[in-house]
């Protein structure tokens, strides 16, 4: 299985932090904080370090979009049948 493209590039992601919100800041925060009590290594490698928190984030974030249009294309097909029931 191929890694899909990157859909949103270094410069956007720049812009689209500004429109981040403190709910955005509290749900980084609790993710950082559970990544660091299971994988923060003791290399003293803080690049590597960082890198790795970044991948991460990067992963969970992937994963929360997928089933974030899951669920919209399910509630949507579930909408679809309602609407034909009634008519």
């Amino acid at each position: 299985m191929r890694d899909p493209d990157m859909m949103v590039t270094p410069p956007e992601a720049r812009k689209l932090f500004e429109e981040s919100t403190l709910f955005d800041l509290q749900q980084a925060y609790l993710l950082h904080e559970a990544y660091r009590r299971q994988y923060t290594d003791e290399s003293g490698n803080q690049e590597w370090e960082d890198t790795r928190l970044l991948s991460f984030l990067y992963y969970i974030g992937r994963i929360q979009g997928i089933r974030e249009e899951r669920y919209r294309r399910r509630k949507a097909h579930s909408m679809r049948g309602r609407g034909s029931a009634q008519n």
